[in-house]
């Protein structure tokens, strides 16, 4: 079973490829991917509506954030699909999962494909992550409704999900800094090079991801969050059908070096029965 998962580019990594956009394909972070995610991550039409990483961010740093957290997570779910086949074709030993449904999606980086050459060039990031709850208030409340939700099963129709460029790279949930990882940060923030803004990448690429993950993730409301001013990051969501739910008056703090105050933010969700 190959999860809609397309296998036959160099190298025989999982890709998704994006509706109206032939060069442009989804597909697991590499350790590579740390010059550009700092090429892009560094300019500040992009750091300013991204709580984290640090701005500037060093190269070493997104090195390190790839090989800890970003590419174990993607070869996790490969792991889970590898298992799944393993079941189904008869190579288990009887105690694999019955369980169909992967706890994440294994493509996150969105990359651009030079037509002569077959040259993929690192454009941004889109990923589905367990809901951060950053619309609740109380510290309390936010990370006890955190940990409850990340300890759902895979496959749980009531798990609730996010997307969104709100995500902080570096979460960490109150006194909870091992959480941080493939459960509170499965796979980062959503973000594009300011060079392919305005062509449709985001809202084709985010619809994919979310298409996916309901069918192979079980998917029933996936959340969205920007801060306040982000419209084309609002736009994105509502294209694909998010309606507007809460509204977070001064929820984070922004770092001095992006301008400082505070943020505003707005959750958007869509839900499927």
């Amino acid at each position: 079973m190959d999860f809609d998962l397309l296998y036959d580019r160099p190298g025989g990594e999982p890709y998704l490829t994006i509706p109206g956009h032939p060069n442009i394909i989804i597909t697991p972070p590499r350790i590579e991917d740390a010059s550009d995610l700092i090429s892009i991550l560094n300019n500040f039409e992009v750091a300013i509506w991204l709580q984290g990483p640090p701005y500037p961010y060093p190269v070493e740093e997104a090195r390190q954030y790839l090989r800890t957290v970003s590419i174990p997570s993607s070869v996790q779910i490969r792991k889970e699909i590898e298992a799944h086949n393993s079941s189904i074709n008869g190579g288990g030993h009887g105690n694999e999962t019955t369980n169909h449904f992967l706890s994440g999606c294994p493509v996150t980086s969105i990359r651009e494909v030079d037509p002569e050459t077959g040259k993929e060039s690192l454009i941004g990031c889109i990923g589905i992550r367990r809901n951060d709850f950053y619309e609740i208030e109380d510290d309390a409340v936010r990370e006890a409704e955190f940990e409850a939700n990340a300890a759902k099963k895979a496959g749980d129709g009531s798990i609730i999900w996010a997307m969104g460029s709100k995500s902080l790279l570096l979460y960490k949930p109150p006194n909870r800094p091992t959480i941080v990882g493939v459960m509170a940060d499965r796979n980062g923030a959503d973000f594009l090079s300011p060079s392919h803004k305005g062509r449709g990448i985001t809202t084709m690429a985010a619809k994919t991801v979310i298409d996916w993950g309901r069918k192979h993730m079980n998917i029933k409301e996936v959340r969205a969050s920007m801060f306040d001013g982000n419209i084309a990051s609002q736009r994105v969501y509502e294209k694909i059908g998010f309606k507007h739910i809460s509204t977070r008056k001064d929820a984070l703090t922004r770092a001095e070096v992006k301008g400082g105050g505070k943020i505003t933010i707005h959750i958007l969700t869509s839900k499927k029965q």
